[in-house]
């Protein structure tokens, strides 16, 4: 993990440290103060970026582990001078390198030691001891005194320090997991409405949309065989976010997330579950500091079988034709009959509530059709009705996204003189198609129609 680049010294041998802090800022303008941003620091100082340092190179925490950074300067054509002041070390594929000098590891600061090189020059070299000697990676690796990058997420179902071993089953997420796991067994169900604090709550999750404060978890069950859309939403005077997620200890399970302003509500945030289906609620604070009391207003809408809507999760809503209502709409596409070549005839008003096309509305009624062309060739349809009614052709029954045609050119027919929609397009031999006939606006866009199907190789 720790880079060390063949003529890179920031990649250069086991690690070295640094002899003490950096010195001030230039002065500004008359009047003014000086930046105080470090500049030539010597050999050895702390440093998070190249310009820092005397030597023009900073051997970065982030980049190679080394504790806080640590500047170093070559000394390989200057006869062992060291711009940073440090000393000049052999160190072998790396050339003459300058190190922080020492007489004793006290000379040295946290996290570093006094080592001595092959030829017996003493120098400060990374040797951390403790954590909170690596402000950037967060981890110190005691076994090589560099600092390292850890598993910082425990529940994101990725390898966040790459050693082959993430989440709860590496090391680093022993305390965090436990936190996880007793938080989510504790979970409470999620009432219609809720007054509570996030500085009371927990601090073990994050979700996409929030940050690191507090949060307060709950559990909601949809009642039993009945599925349904989920609504949630929250009113508080500090700025929380809120989101779902199907398993509690699993963020890659996230269904939703809404970032909320402080001070005032927003609009819910909404989840289409299945029956039985659990989900995990959760208010959370955006930062440390901004915890306080909120309200928490739920509502489950289920889908209604047979009521005449297609409620989500549902594709499908009659059960007179089918006996239920397939969440796939297979059972649509089950019955669908048999479309000959020449006239077909039916009514609409006795179809399903299943299907949409791109040319009408959701909830309208419709008859489908099955069709197998016996060759490549041609097939052209037209649709003649005293109502207001669309055509389309699909080659996969149940999926929009299958849609090959959908035409509507025709409002309804006056009086005795029916409205005709055409439709023509090529098609493959062997290769079943289906065709819709459907209101174009509303249930009451339903009636009787003839459907002439011919077909031309």
């Amino acid at each position: 993990k720790e880079r060390e680049a063949k003529g890179d010294p920031r990649g250069g041998d086991a690690g070295a440290g640094g002899s003490g802090g950096g010195i001030g800022g230039a002065g500004g303008d008359a009047g003014a103060g000086g930046s105080g941003e470090s500049r030539n620091l010597p050999d050895g100082a702390a440093c998070t970026d190249d310009a820092m340092c005397a030597g023009s190179f900073c051997n970065r925490e982030d980049l190679n582990g080394w504790p806080s950074g640590y500047c170093i300067s070559s000394c390989e054509h200057t006869g062992g001078t060291c711009a940073g002041h440090g000393v000049c070390i052999e160190t072998g594929s790396n050339g003459h390198l300058c190190y922080a000098a020492c007489a004793t590891s006290s000379d040295c600061r946290p996290g570093y030691a006094c080592v001595p090189a092959a030829d017996g020059a003493l120098s400060c070299r990374p040797a951390c001891t403790e954590d909170a000697q690596c402000p950037t990676r967060g981890r110190c690796n005691v076994s090589t005194g560099l600092c390292r990058i850890y598993e910082a997420i425990c529940d994101d179902r990725a390898d966040d320090d790459f050693d082959a071993a993430f989440d709860c089953d590496d090391d680093d997420c022993e305390g965090p997991c436990a936190a996880i796991a007793a938080t989510c067994a504790a979970t409470p169900p999620l009432p219609p409405e809720v007054a509570g604090d996030t500085s009371l709550g927990t601090n073990v999750f994050a979700a996409g949309c929030t940050g690191a404060g507090r949060e307060d978890v709950y559990l909601f069950v949809p009642p039993e065989e009945q599925s349904g859309t989920l609504s949630v939403a929250i009113e508080s005077d500090t700025d929380h976010g809120l989101y779902v997620r199907g398993a509690c200890d699993d963020r890659t399970t996230e269904l939703a997330c809404a970032q909320l302003a402080a001070g005032g509500g927003a609009e819910p945030i909404e989840v289409v579950l299945s029956a039985g289906e659990p989900v995990t609620v959760v208010v959370d604070a955006h930062a440390p500091g901004e915890e306080g009391p909120y309200t928490l207003r739920s509502t489950f809408a289920p889908a209604i079988c047979g009521d005449g809507a297609v409620s989500r999760p549902e594709q499908c809503d009659d059960p007179d034709a089918f006996g239920a209502c397939a969440e796939d709409c297979s059972s649509v596409c089950e019955g669908a009959r048999e479309a000959v070549l020449g006239v077909n005839t039916g009514d609409t008003r006795t179809g399903t509530i299943a299907l949409r096309g791109s040319c009408s509305m959701p909830d309208t009624r419709e008859d489908v059709y099955r069709f197998t062309p016996p060759a490549d060739g041609k097939l052209t349809l037209a649709l003649s009705s005293a109502t207001d009614l669309t055509l389309s052709v699909r080659s996969s029954c149940p999926w929009a996204s299958a849609e090959l045609a959908c035409e509507d050119a025709a409002q309804a027919g006056v009086g005795d003189a029916p409205a005709i929609e055409t439709l023509a397009l090529e098609v493959t031999g062997g290769a079943p198609l289906f065709i819709v006939v459907d209101g174009f606006w509303s249930q009451a866009d339903a009636g009787p129609y003839t459907l002439d199907v011919s077909f031309a190789p």
